[in-house]
């Protein structure tokens, strides 16, 4: 009986909510103004629901509501409007909104792609003058009074941070089976140790890679990697994963050691990273890989995003991977908030977490959600265990200033503060009236950030309309382009037309800061004007120029730059603080709404010079960012060197004209922490690496010693200490070094001798040069000096001539409205799918370059460390003729991976289409005087080749600032060689080289000639004179085919493909083809193709019919 009146009941309610959803109806409408112009963006929201959309370009809408409901209907500068939908009505007409003079109540909405939809993906908001903590479209402050003790931020409208994946293939990943998060709390400071149990379910073993968006400004400083005993078939209480216990105080203990030693018991074959200089790294890396040994990497890809590649994931085992780092509290309202980010929490997998706070008598702790609050030695722990919330909230009051000190060393012993200065607001004599906003409108400003630095503008013009009487909008990604190519008045109308212009674009595409920099500059509208540069950016820049100084160069002398830190993933600091010290501006913290409105006037006052810090028994002080100036309730983080702080007084002497100030404060609440040393050493070597190569030694002395990966370091591990020891990589770092050179003693030093040649691409390059043979492992070895004719070539080149800059892109497609629904959305939720951005882009190029550019940049933008990805887009660059676009992208491969001598073939040819040849000259001398691995021999026929053709060139075209005699010798030179080895070709009926973007994979060129002959590894040279270079088994090429007269008829061009690297899922191959037609003649054509190889066509046997037909070209 109860059986049946249960089905009875579930029947019931099945019916009922049958019932229920086909009451729905669904209404569209047209939005306008009362001059009758269309407004696209503007909300709808279903009154006292969460239902919602927004409108498309023209006005229109169409949105599923209840029968009887009315609609609030809102946009930016207008009298918001409410409709109730009448019985029987679904066509709502055209619904006029009046404009509004005082915008006491705002609707922002900044979606630049909107798929229409009677769900709204992110959020519309209401925003009230009255309330200030409102929302905003995918990003909000809880509307919702706020609890007492919490601090407000931005709301997240995903779970990027924290989220872990350890992917083996293209679109194939292993299954996360646990997780724990475990956060120490000390001051202003966080140190977080996380583990993650990973289980291989594919039958073979293989190369993962560990993936993680750390929060804003994180450092790790801790990884390892091993294995676990429990197994999924194991009985249930054996496969029972078993966290660390955190009740115990004792594994409380973060430092590397004490990580280790607590989970001693539950792995085996682990391995602990070290710090190492990246391309050292990345090199012993790749060789222990090909030995089939265990090793490790992990290196920086961007702002706050590390990739971090694993070997082995063996078959049938649970991997454990335990990554740690330290992370500034966010500061606001003198509030200290730790704002952790769950990541995987909506995943199935187990998560638990645990907090400990240290005690501080006169510091207030508010944690949300809120649990049990337990004590546990000096500090106080909280516990959850599978929380429903995407993120934990924990808000710190401090009453008095804190002071972290560390004093395990009597020799080197550290403190750090951070702190408001409580400076007065002295206004600014002779303010600019102008102003020109950089909007951000990349992939990664989707949709978070775009959001607030609408809402960011919108108060900085509002706000300051007696001071800022003119403004103009530049947006960037790759492409820089203007709202309107003038200055326009800074009315509210004008407000209102920006934003329903911002409301339209398409977030898409990666970051060339430079390049919005050097159209500022351009600008003639702004020739000779005095402005003020509002940049609303995170400042991570992932497409051409990155060198500081360079950008720097780039801001005219008169103009003040401004920056905007959200707290927000994915920032880069380091330029905006380069960028705003370098032009006497600042970065001001926006963390919440509230703060946008207080920090909007902030550049009206003036700032106040540094003359002096000091502080008894402390030296080497060193502020995050550099500052030399410090605004009015500017946040600084201050760290430097202590021996035996008992009740220090901090004294900060700062200077206006006429004015003087003592910033000093008594730290009576000290805290005994090992992050003390961190902080300083983050800083630290934050500085010297600002510096670029002039400082990269001392720079990487500090990273090794204070275990900072970044810019210049990154964290290997290798199987066993013999390992190491053939790469020349030692333990720890030179604490003599450390002890006899302070941070500031360096600066002062480096700036003294070398200052001039900041920015000096010239030395940059020579720098690069003496540092490649270095690299390379104990056994080939050998100090690289440069030949004699490479040092009279880069003698003879002009210092300007090694100083590339990108050429402006001007797309037309700037819109969202050009793009398939799919990949709309696709690009909406800021996870650009390979296939359906690759296919856009192609169908893009056949009418505009720039926009196919713009999109395919995409995936670099979500993913800048992958490697075969950058080579991928840069093989699309050189095929649509973009060769500076592509010499970018390789330069950054060659930083990464400088012992893969393929790459500087490419950016040979790629400077050759830009008509750099005494450049491409370079980097061909490269390829020739360096003893690459063995895996690459042979690429030195392929480029002696193309240098041959490159030196005819420049001898017939006499426009070279090389000598006549220099260019015949070498051209005699290359020639005797080739001729000795038997390949020596200058002009050819037909010419073919192959480059392709995976590493441990074998592409072989088959040419069919027209005889019926083919020419390929196995025949490598034909009857009729083809000739085909070695082959090359391990990765990325190049090969080539040649013949000097081919035979009339038809030759075909195929590839094959054989892939050594089993360790990989279904990872794709490209490969960039280059076919010429009369190579070296004056009548060369040539054809540059881009095919893909998917794992699919990989040939386990040799099957000539198999082969993949590229071309067939007609003799």
């Amino acid at each position: 009986m109860k059986t049946r009146l249960h089905y009875f009941i579930c029947l019931i309610l099945i019916f009922t909510s049958f019932s229920v959803f086909a009451q729905r109806i669904t209404v569209i409408g047209k939005v306008l103004e009362e001059s009758g112009e269309a407004l696209p963006g503007a909300n709808i929201i279903e009154k006292g629901t969460t239902n919602g959309t927004v409108t498309d370009i023209d006005g229109k809408f169409s949105l599923k509501v209840s029968p009887k409901a009315t609609l609030i209907i809102s946009f930016v500068g207008f009298q918001q409007k409410e409709v109730k939908v009448p019985a029987g009505i679904t066509h709502l007409g055209n619904i006029k909104l009046a404009e509004e003079n005082s915008l006491e109540e705002v609707i922002v909405t900044a979606y630049a792609i909107q798929k229409q939809s009677s769900a709204v993906t992110g959020s519309v908001a209401r925003i009230r003058r009255a309330d200030i903590t409102g929302k905003v479209a995918g990003v909000q402050v809880s509307t919702k009074k706020q609890k007492k003790g919490e601090a407000k931020t931005w709301k997240r409208s995903s779970g990027e941070t924290n989220r872990v994946r350890l992917s083996i293939g293209d679109k194939e990943t292993l299954p996360l089976q646990s997780r724990q998060m475990a956060v120490k709390v000390e001051g202003f400071r966080a140190r977080v140790v996380m583990d993650c149990y990973f289980y291989n379910d594919k039958k073979r073993r293989l190369e993962g890679t560990f993936k993680l968006r750390l929060p804003n400004g994180a450092s790790p400083y801790f990884f390892a990697f091993g294995e676990t005993k429990y197994t999924l078939e194991a009985k249930a209480k054996d496969k029972q994963i078993k966290p660390v216990n955190y009740k115990q105080s004792q594994n409380w203990q973060f430092d590397p050691a004490k990580v280790m030693e607590t989970r001693r018991e539950q792995w085996s074959s682990v391995k602990q990273a070290r710090v190492v200089p990246k391309q050292k790294a990345a090199k012993a890396y790749t060789q222990t890989v090909i030995a089939n040994v265990d090793p490790a990497l992990m290196e920086w890809s961007g702002a706050d995003v590390f990739s971090c590649r694993v070997f082995p994931l063996v078959p049938g085992k649970m991997h454990h991977v335990v990554i740690g780092y330290d992370v500034n509290l966010l500061t606001t309202n003198d509030q200290h908030l730790l704002q952790l980010a769950l990541g995987n929490a909506k995943d199935k997998a187990p998560l638990k977490v645990d907090l400990l706070v240290a005690n501080m008598p006169a510091t207030q702790a508010k944690v949300v959600p809120e649990v049990f609050a337990e004590p546990l030695g000096k500090a106080t722990r909280w516990s959850w265990n599978d929380p429903q919330a995407q993120e934990i909230k924990a808000t710190f009051t401090p009453k008095a200033p804190i002071l972290l000190a560390s004093n395990e060393d009597t020799a080197l012993n550290y403190f750090a503060t951070s702190f408001k200065a409580n400076l007065p607001k002295v206004p600014k004599a002779n303010l600019k009236e102008n102003v020109v906003f950089l909007l951000d409108v990349s992939l990664s400003s989707q949709p978070d950030k775009f959001n607030v630095w609408l809402k960011t503008m919108t108060a900085l013009l509002q706000n300051n309309r007696d001071v800022i009487k003119n403004f103009s909008v530049l947006c960037f990604n790759v492409e820089a382009f203007w709202w309107k190519k003038s200055q326009v008045k800074n009315t509210k109308r004008n407000i209102r037309r920006f934003l329903r212009f911002a409301n339209r674009l398409s977030l898409e595409g990666a970051t060339d800061l430079g390049g919005a920099l050097e159209e500022v500059n351009q600008a003639k509208w702004l020739k000779n004007q005095s402005k003020y540069l509002f940049l609303m950016s995170d400042g991570d820049v992932t497409w051409g120029e990155n060198n500081l100084y360079q950008l720097s160069q780039k801001v005219a002398a008169t103009d003040e730059l401004y920056a905007f830190s959200t707290g927000f993933s994915g920032t880069d600091p380091r330029i905006l603080d380069y960028l705003t010290r370098s032009t006497k501006g600042a970065v001001f913290s926006i963390v919440n709404e509230e703060e946008v409105q207080q920090v909007s006037k902030n550049f009206r006052f003036a700032p106040w010079r540094i003359a002096s810090v000091n502080m008894s028994g402390a030296s080497d002080f060193i502020l995050a960012g550099k500052p030399q100036y410090l605004y009015a309730g500017q946040q600084v983080i201050l760290a430097g060197r202590q021996q035996k702080l008992k009740t220090p007084t901090l004294n900060i002497l700062v200077t206006q004209v006429g004015a003087k100030r003592n910033l000093s404060m008594t730290f009576n609440q000290q805290v005994d922490s090992e992050l003390a040393k961190r902080v300083y050493g983050q800083i630290g070597t934050t500085q010297l690496e600002e510096l670029g190569y002039l400082a990269e030694k001392e720079a990487i002395q500090y990273a090794v010693y204070y275990q900072v990966p970044g810019q210049t370091c990154s964290l290997v591990m290798l199987e066993s200490e013999r390992d190491y020891q053939r790469f020349k990589i030692k333990k720890g770092g030179d604490v003599e070094f450390i002890k006899k050179n302070t941070v500031n003693e360096l600066l002062q030093k480096l700036l003294a001798n070398k200052g001039k040649q900041l920015g000096d691409a010239k030395g940059e390059f020579l720098h690069f040069l003496s540092k490649l043979g270095k690299l390379q492992g104990e056994e080939d070895a050998f100090e690289f000096k440069l030949p004699a004719n490479m040092k009279a070539l880069i003698d003879k080149t002009p210092a300007d001539y090694f100083q590339v800059t990108l050429p402006r892109l001007q797309g037309k497609q700037h819109f969202a409205r050009g793009y398939s629904n799919s990949l709309r959305a696709n690009l909406q939720g800021g996870e650009p799918d390979y296939e359906l951005v690759t296919k856009e882009a192609e169908k893009l190029s056949k009418r505009d370059n720039a926009d196919a550019i713009r999109l395919l940049s995409s995936l670099v933008e979500k993913n800048p460390g992958e490697l075969n990805l950058l080579r991928d887009v840069g093989f699309w660059m050189m095929k649509w003729g973009k060769t500076a676009q592509s010499y970018f992208i390789l330069k950054r491969l060659i930083d990464m991976r400088p012992f893969q001598p393929s790459s500087y073939q490419l950016i040979a040819q790629a400077l050759q289409g830009m008509g750099r040849n005494e450049l491409a000259m370079l980097y061909y001398e490269v390829v020739l005087n360096i003893r690459w691995d063995s895996d690459y021999a042979g690429i030195e026929n392929v480029v002696r080749v193309e240098y041959i053709r490159l030196l005819n060139k420049m001898l017939k075209n006499k426009t070279s600032i090389i000598a006549k005699d220099f260019l015949e010798q070498r051209l005699s030179t290359l020639k005797k060689t080739l001729t000795a080895k038997g390949f020596m070709v200058e002009e050819a009926d037909l010419l073919v080289t192959i480059n392709w973007n995976t590493d441990e994979t074998d592409v072989d060129l088959h040419v069919k000639e027209a005889g019926g002959e083919t020419c390929y590894y196995k025949n490598k040279r034909t009857k009729t004179g083809g000739h085909l270079s070695k082959d090359m088994t391990e990765g990325f090429g190049p090969e080539m085919y040649f013949v000097k007269k081919a035979p009339k008829g038809i030759a075909q061009i195929k590839v094959d493909y054989y892939s050594d690297n089993e360790s990989r899922f279904k990872e794709k191959t490209k490969v960039y083809l280059c076919i010429y037609k009369n190579w070296g003649r004056p009548n060369e054509t040539m054809i540059r193709q881009v095919i893909t190889l998917k794992s699919e066509d990989i040939l386990k046997k040799e099957n000539k019919d198999a082969l993949q037909l590229i071309a067939r070209l007609k003799f």
